[in-house]
């Protein structure tokens, strides 16, 4: 699932968002 698919699933704005952003990020990151 796209960060953004997530983002527009829950319905999540602002802050959040990016923070879930950069945790993706991450996660996606040390796979």
């Amino acid at each position: 699932m796209k960060f953004i698919d997530y983002c527009n699933l829950l319905k999540i704005e602002g802050e959040w968002c990016i923070f879930n952003k950069i945790w993706f990020t991450e996660v996606f990151k040390e796979r």
